[in-house]
């Protein structure tokens, strides 16, 4: 159970279906705040990695357990306490296209949704929660407005749904 598990436009990832989460972090490029890789631990599993580039979503699984994080040119934040996710139990984990580029979702039975996305307006990658975007990129927390046609997750863009 190593290696890369899809590089795909879609994908479903079914096998850490109900488990709970034990520790979710990013690494983000600290310039720019670009989310680079999200690292999912899962209760009993290994850390899956989940990423985007070049339009298509990667699910990789290297039989690691710790996220190395000793390279010094990024920064790796644990979103766990953050978000409150310890224990949360995952019900779905699936990338699709939309407008062209591949995003992933990460569903929680208690009814909480991430999402990786890419946003092509400002060449970045994004990680939110319901709606909710941590930037401690500018040291802030920043909510976002929401309504059934779109969510602001910065001043200079918005995004339909």
């Amino acid at each position: 159970m190593t290696g890369r598990f899809y590089q795909d436009t879609h994908f479903n990832l079914t096998m850490l279906n109900g488990l709970p989460i034990e520790q979710l972090k990013v690494c983000v490029n600290p310039d720019d705040g670009d989310v680079l890789i999200v690292y999912l631990k899962a209760e009993g599993q290994p850390i899956f990695q989940f990423f985007l580039d070049v339009g298509i979503a990667f699910c990789e699984c290297w039989n690691e357990y710790e996220v190395d994080e000793d390279d010094d040119d990024y920064r790796f934040d644990d979103l766990t306490e953050a978000w409150q996710l310890k224990g949360k139990h995952i019900s779905a984990i699936f990338a699709e296209e939309v407008a062209g580029n591949s995003e992933i979702t990460f569903l929680l039975e208690e009814g909480e949704k991430l999402l990786l996305y890419y946003c092509p307006t400002e060449d970045k990658i994004y990680f939110i929660k319901d709606n909710q975007v941590i930037c401690r990129f500018a040291n802030l927390s920043m909510s976002t407005s929401h309504n059934s046609e779109i969510f602001q997750v910065s001043p200079s863009f918005s995004r339909k749904y």
